[in-house]
């Protein structure tokens, strides 16, 4: 079951796995919600902006309730990411920290209704300069709206979600604006429909793993049509891994 990770025992969920945690990010706080011991790493998406549903048409290389199999990485293993950076939040409402949700209502160009809306233009034929200034749009919005954050981001290795263990190429790592999450979406309030992007405390981008196991340090300012091709899995995108 999709939530049967917060109903483990807490002693399991509460154990600290080292190989998960990076140096560079602080401690966990463990003080806040299921005191999760903190998580530095997630699985891909794909460049879209939902997880709790829409298996079927997730285009990344990790989805929801469903498998992924070798055979249906088409773009080729090591032109497809499977995992990257995220950071842990502070638990603390009062103080923003880069990684750290902010609430915000999701834009009406969107229709959690019709995950076609969701996906990258270029894996929908559509063009891509309007998609991008829409998602720049939204982050301003988030921007100004800091103050209504959650702190509990990268707490818990066991929640398979974003804001935990998933996060989505659908815009660029370390994006100049928060991490943005629909105020009123389905799901819980640590899987939102939103953007929500690597993060790392390393200077100009993230360490992305691609799916065939090797590393690449991807930038800060990848062209985001590339990103969203290599974080596609069956994209059929003509591209090379930084």
């Amino acid at each position: 079951m999709w939530d049967g990770w917060y109903n483990q025992p807490a002693q399991l969920r509460q154990t600290p796995i080292q190989t998960f945690l990076c140096p560079s990010d602080m401690k966990a706080p463990q003080t806040g919600w299921l005191n999760g011991p903190g998580c530095n790493y997630a699985v891909n998406s794909g460049p879209w902006l939902i997880w709790w549903d829409h298996s079927q048409v997730c285009p990344g290389t990790f989805r929801p309730n469903l498998e992924t199999t070798i055979a249906e990485v088409i773009d080729g293993t090591s032109n497809t990411i499977m995992a990257s950076e995220v950071l842990k939040g502070d638990d603390n409402g009062a103080q923003y920290l880069p990684g750290e949700p902010v609430r915000n209502v999701i834009p009406s160009w969107y229709n959690h209704g019709d995950p076609n809306t969701y996906l990258a233009p270029t894996l929908r034929n559509q063009p891509v300069q309007p998609y991008i200034d829409n998602l720049n749009a939204w982050g301003i919005q988030c921007q100004a709206n800091r103050g209504d954050h959650l702190s509990n981001n990268g707490w818990n290795w066991m929640g398979a979600n974003y804001t935990q263990t998933v996060f989505n190429t659908i815009v660029p790592p370390n994006w100049q604006y928060p991490t943005c999450i629909a105020e009123n979406p389905p799901g819980m309030a640590s899987d939102r429909d939103g953007a929500y992007p690597a993060r790392s405390y390393h200077p100009g981008g993230c360490n992305h793993a691609m799916v065939d196991g090797s590393v690449r340090f991807i930038s800060n300012t990848i062209d985001l049509p590339t990103y969203w091709a290599l974080g596609s899995r069956a994209g059929r995108e003509s591209v090379q891994a930084p």
